[in-house]
């Protein structure tokens, strides 16, 4: 069997949170028969060579001094309770993946497959009922599932192609009846107001039924989290027994008559906002920094510096992840504050301190007091508190203010803000768009969580602003910039390839190529072969470039430095035939260089009479 399975436990004098969990599971679950709890980390490893796997079971899986090592099983005793949780396909097991990231600094031609669970073993007399109990405490079935004991075959995921997706056939034509009947059985975070109004656009804009995934997912942005529908909502009719609070109010409703905002609806993200508005119009608010960025709240301030007083920029943002923490509360409240700091960190700025506000039940009531579907209480505080804190000791924030709230209003709703300061030299800002004459370079393939069209939507951009835009990228993110129709493409054969269904093997047919898509609005087509040289189609000529024999020391970045050649030439003025030879002695400059060394002027200037040009 090629899968290795190792167990980590803390030693008795440092197993921490496997005695935590015993008197949670007596004080909490009211529970007396156990006796005993011990928690282990459980590592599956795959393509993994003996000797590093060896040297990574004292450095990466386990610290010696404080952990026992247990390869392929461990002893516990035969009436013991054993289960093991993971996490569900597709969520990311972040110890997994630390993992494989540290084998490859052991050895970085490895290329190891890891999966990990965690094992509990409850000694004692318990009941079917009990150990079931103590499942559920322990597995979060939002993240997580109980996992098999057994060793698998194979740590390769191989998921079988799935069935089309099931379309809600006649959902346009429903009558209010039926479509109500299809809300009811479908638990969505929207209103059913909400779903008439996409059942009119489908019957009105799409003229179609939509699709079960579509409507998945739309109620995923429908959700509170992603529209603020709770700040979003109108209050029609406010009663408050607290009198301060009622005194706030009526303050709020003279701000909105003062600012001429009678007509806007009276909603909590209104309330929240107006004392800005007002300060601004007032004059008080001066120092706020506007620009066409999206980020942090900006505040222009002076700043004294060893004496000296300098401008400098005060960010600071808030998040709140109520919905994402209470249904998994580790990674909701970690991206809470991750969800802060990103605009600060944007700003250009450092994030220097942070505060957590949150809202919950009171996480001393009885399990059996949990609403159903909940998560228990205790459950939510305790894990949001280490997710939180996870989050920040790994990014190096401190969180110099936390503060919890307990009131029964919190049990059908928790609330979770993470809030961030910080602050930079205003100089150190530099904040600029597109204008005529510049050149925007897009190049290298999107990160995961950006859509494929993001380059299209930034070349139609850059291009209305007046910019040039050269695009270096391949797969959907080309295929859709195209549209976009960019000033410069500069794909290599591999990627040109798939935008037409069929082998480029000539210098004509790729010529043809670059012909049909100078045609789509391309501006220029550099195609770049490697060793063999480059081909360039403008709407004047298509020209072939050989490019010099050399011995190459590293490829690495010769597509870069090509593009970079472009590019000099536009701004230079060279004629199509100059801006060939440039890119490819360019290019070849670069890989007869060890490691990342830039080339220089001096060489690409004797490789220039090497590369022959000729047209096609």
């Amino acid at each position: 069997m090629s899968v290795k399975r190792v167990f980590v436990e803390k030693k008795p004098e440092f197993a921490v949170q496997a005695r935590e969990l015993c008197d949670e599971i007596e004080s909490y679950l009211g529970i007396a028969g156990v006796t005993g709890v011990r928690v282990l980390v459980r590592y599956d490893i795959e393509n993994l060579s003996e000797d590093v796997y060896r040297e990574a079971l004292g450095t990466i899986f386990s610290e010696p001094p404080v952990d026992e090592v247990f390869e392929g099983d461990f002893v516990h005793g035969a009436d013991d309770a054993v289960f093991s949780v993971e996490y569900l396909p597709g969520q990311f097991d972040q110890r997994a993946d630390s993992a494989e990231q540290c084998v490859k600094l052991l050895k970085e031609t490895e290329e190891p497959v890891i999966k990990t669970a965690t094992t509990y073993v409850i000694s004692g007399s318990l009941t079917k009922e009990e150990l079931d109990a103590v499942k559920a405490f322990c597995i979060n079935p939002v993240d997580s599932r109980e996992a098999s004991e057994t060793i698998p075959e194979t740590l390769v995921s191989v998921f079988e192609k799935p069935e089309d997706v099931a379309v809600f056939e006649g959902f346009a034509s429903m009558d209010e009846a039926a479509l109500k009947e299809l809300y009811g059985s479908l638990n969505l975070a929207m209103t059913f107001k909400d779903f008439l109004h996409i059942q009119a656009y489908y019957k009105n804009e799409e003229k179609r039924d939509p699709s079960v995934t579509e409507i998945r997912v739309l109620d995923t942005y429908w959700s509170d989290h992603c529209r603020h529908t709770t700040f979003g909502t109108v209050l029609d009719d406010v009663e408050i027994a607290d009198a301060n609070v009622q005194a706030a109010f009526d303050r709020y409703l003279e701000l909105r008559h003062e600012l001429g905002r009678d007509e806007k609806p009276v909603c909590l993200m209104d309330m929240g906002t107006i004392g800005a508005k007002w300060l601004k119009k007032e004059g008080i608010l001066t120092g706020l920094d506007e620009s066409e960025e999206i980020n942090a709240c900006t505040i222009k301030c002076k700043v004294d510096v060893d004496g000296e007083e300098q401008d400098w920029l005060y960010l600071f943002k808030n998040e709140t992840h109520n919905h994402p923490t209470e249904i998994e509360p580790f990674g909701g409240a970690a991206t809470c504050v991750g969800g802060a700091i990103r605009d600060p960190l944007s700003g250009r700025s450092y994030v220097y301190q942070a505060m957590r506000v949150t809202g919950a039940a009171d996480p001393t009531v009885p399990v059996a007091d949990t609403i159903p579907g909940k998560l228990p209480q205790r459950k939510l505080v305790t894990t949001a508190a280490a997710g939180y804190s996870s989050y920040g000791n790994q990014i190096g924030l401190a969180t110099g203010q936390v503060h919890e709230l307990y009131h029964p209003g919190y049990a059908a709703k928790r609330m979770e803000i993470g809030a961030v300061v910080g602050a930079t030299p205003a100089d150190h800002v530099r904040r600029e768009t597109p204008a005529p004459g510049d050149v925007v370079v897009l190049c290298g393939s999107l990160p995961q969580e950006l859509p494929a069209g993001w380059y299209r939507d930034l070349t139609a951009e850059c291009r209305k602003k007046g910019a040039a835009v050269y695009l270096d990228t391949a797969g959907e993110p080309l295929i859709l910039g195209i549209t976009a129709k960019p000033d410069c493409i500069k794909p290599n054969r591999e990627e040109l390839e798939p935008l037409y269904g069929y082998r480029l093997a000539t210098t004509e047919s790729l010529a043809e190529a670059a012909w049909q898509l100078l045609h789509r609005g391309v501006g220029q087509v550099v195609v770049s072969l490697g060793a063999q040289g480059a081909l360039l189609a403008t709407r004047e000529a298509v020209l072939f470039a050989a490019a010099p024999t050399v011995t190459a020391l590293n490829t690495t970045g010769a597509g870069d430095t090509m593009t970079a050649a472009l590019i000099y030439a536009r701004l230079h003025g060279l004629t199509p035939e100059e801006t060939l030879r440039f890119a490819v002695a360019a290019a070849t400059a670069k890989v007869v260089r060890a490691g990342t060394q830039p080339p220089v002027m001096s060489d690409i200037g004797a490789l220039l009479p090497q590369v022959e040009v000729r047209s096609i």
